[in-house]
């Protein structure tokens, strides 16, 4: 493996380094892999209520927030990875993590093998003491079945990679009934682990226990990338990774505190291992579209049980500029309004603010990732929303850049909403609704 591909393979999940040493070429058509496995999902416990204390509590507060943060996610790293899992995603304050099988027998055990690892995470990382009177805890899903890996999108050769199917699904509703300190798995995982006598009953919920078989099996080995996979993994990755690389600037060196607006985009009932591989290709190049014409950047995917989620923003490096507010209301309309034309339900939340962004993770996986409160609030005013939500500040940024008139503004006009109570504030927001 070349050095570049080196220090660039952390930063994609193992099932795109495999599909990469098959088809080394950069793809040219939307891919989709059915494959069955064990699945984990981790959520660190009161993520929102610790970034708004961290906040108030130090002058330094995004640097102490992602320090913190980084730390804690590393060690999850580590042992998922001593576990043999895969690691998909991060999602801000959680990740997902696959153990795929090729039999129901290996399924079992590899269920069995999520469920133990998801028992070591507790036992090492449960009320982990962070300082000042603060700890972290996690909850976590455990579930088992069908999985579809694709790979969509492709304009200006950024291709998205998406995991869904039952087993992801699975996870989702596990990880609800999760306790901070518990590991919950599925009623289908607990159909594959009952046998082995590994589980037992909680009222309505199945959880796991210790048992001495609980050994790490230890890493698997890294795809072994030829140099001609490059091309095809820089469609993968960010281009500010690719960017940091290039510079050589890792470490504390890569992290930045920056003022972005961050945009939640819902896509009501879309669930994409449900709808041909065609059909979520045209969407994400859709959603892709109305964020490059305006500069804006995606974050991330996740799929949840009320649809599928993206994150996005605008004043992420290397593209920023004075109107990014603006840039995020105009491309959420447009989203909003050619989504709707495909059939496509989607609500939006906008907020404007302080976050840090930087790589995230350590040397076995990585994604560039941001954090802070601005982050979820905009989390919070999608889930609020029935079309397109902003906060106060991203308002007032228009009314600046349009010298008092938002309608100045590419015509951008708001409706004022009552204040709302949302999680992780103690006072009501304010919060407008852009009309379309």
């Amino acid at each position: 493996m070349s050095e570049f591909l080196n220090k660039l393979h952390k930063y994609a999940p193992r099932l795109v380094l495999e599909h990469l040493v098959e088809h080394p070429a950069p793809p040219e058509r939307p891919v989709a892999e059915s494959i069955v496995g064990a699945a984990l999902f981790a959520d660190m416990a009161g993520f929102t209520s610790l970034t708004e204390r961290i906040m108030k509590l130090s002058s330094n507060g995004l640097i102490e927030l992602a320090d913190i943060v980084n730390l804690y996610l590393s060690r999850q790293i580590d042992i998922i990875d001593e576990f043999g899992g895969d690691i998909l995603k991060f999602a801000g304050d959680a990740l997902i993590a696959v153990w795929p099988a090729t039999s129901e027998k290996e399924l079992a055990q590899m269920t069995l093998r999520a469920a133990h690892c998801g028992l070591e995470l507790q036992r090492q990382l449960d009320r982990t003491k962070i300082g000042s009177g603060m700890e972290l805890s996690l909850r976590i899903g455990v579930g088992a079945g069908p999985l579809l890996a694709q790979m969509v999108g492709g304009l200006y050769d950024r291709w998205e990679f998406l995991i869904g199917g039952d087993a992801v699904d699975q996870v989702g509703r596990a990880q609800k009934q999760a306790e901070p300190g518990q590991v919950v798995i599925s009623p289908q995982a607990a159909r594959m682990i009952r046998s082995m006598k590994a589980g037992h009953r909680e009222g309505n919920r199945l959880l796991v226990e210790h048992r001495p078989e609980a050994e790490a099996p230890g890493p698997l080995a890294i795809p072994a990338l030829q140099p001609g996979c490059e091309k095809a993994l820089r469609c993968f990755i960010p281009r500010r990774i690719i960017n940091l690389i290039e510079e050589g600037r890792g470490g504390s060196a890569a992290f930045e505190v920056r003022t972005v607006t961050v945009l939640f985009i819902r896509i009501l009932e879309w669930h994409t291992a449900e709808l041909p591989i065609e059909e979520v290709h045209r969407v994400m190049r859709k959603v892709q579209d109305g964020l490059y014409r305006h500069e804006g950047a995606i974050n991330r995917f996740g799929i949840e049980e009320k649809g599928t989620v993206i994150l996005a923003a605008f004043g992420l490096p290397p593209l920023d500029h004075p109107d990014d507010a603006v840039r995020a209301l105009l491309s959420a309309r447009d989203i909003f309004t050619e989504l709707g034309e495909m059939g496509h339900k989607a609500v939006i939340g906008i907020g404007t603010g302080v976050v840090f962004v930087g790589p995230m993770g350590n040397e076995i996986r990585s994604e560039y990732t941001m954090h802070g409160n601005v982050v979820n609030l905009a989390a919070r005013l999608m889930q609020a929303s029935d079309s397109i939500y902003c906060d106060q500040t991203t308002y007032e940024k228009v009314l600046t850049l349009a010298e008092g008139d938002p309608g100045a503004a590419h015509g951008l006009r708001f409706e004022a909403l009552e204040p709302m109570k949302v999680k992780g504030n103690d006072q009501p927001v304010s919060a407008f609704r852009l009309r379309v």
